[in-house]
């Protein structure tokens, strides 16, 4: 029987002994049109988003914050996933460091604020989800640093 490439690189193997074996050589034989070991199918695994902070709503759209001191680009299908699962959730990350790569593509998907560097919420977040900033705004609030949306990417 031909061995097959998997969609993930490993290539597949076959048992050459025992019940299983022999089952797999006598459906050949009787049905030889039959392909041993077809592509693979896809399918899909629900899983359960835990996101950091839930900080209000925004044009009836439910914001949730993310902090994350370091994002890769291999973190982005999962965000991906999340928003394309759930069209009223806002992503809203304050990413303390994360390659140009990474920022780009957050910055073209829709429904995601990003803030680079922060250590706290910035003021036009809390604007938007018309929560009150601290009674002693932070360093952060009051010294404008750029978002990805002000990069111009």
């Amino acid at each position: 029987f031909p061995s097959h490439d998997s969609p993930t690189g490993r290539a597949r193997y076959r048992q050459h002994s025992g019940f299983q074996s022999e089952q797999e050589e006598l459906i050949a034989k009787l049905y030889p049109q039959l392909h041993f070991k077809p592509p693979a199918v896809p399918y899909v695994s629900p899983h359960n988003y835990m996101p950091d902070f839930k900080l209000g709503l925004c044009e009836n759209r439910i914001v949730y914050l993310e902090l994350k001191e370091y994002m890769t680009e291999a973190d982005i299908p999962k965000y991906k996933a999340i928003l394309d699962s759930n069209k009223h959730v806002v992503l809203a990350f304050l990413i303390y460091s994360a390659s140009y790569n990474v920022l780009a593509k957050l910055g073209v998907m829709e429904r995601v604020w990003v803030a680079q560097g922060y250590t706290d919420i910035p003021a036009e977040w809390l604007a938007k989800v018309k929560l009150p900033p601290p009674q002693t705004p932070t360093d952060t609030q009051t010294d404008h640093r750029p978002s990805v949306k002000d990069l111009n990417l």
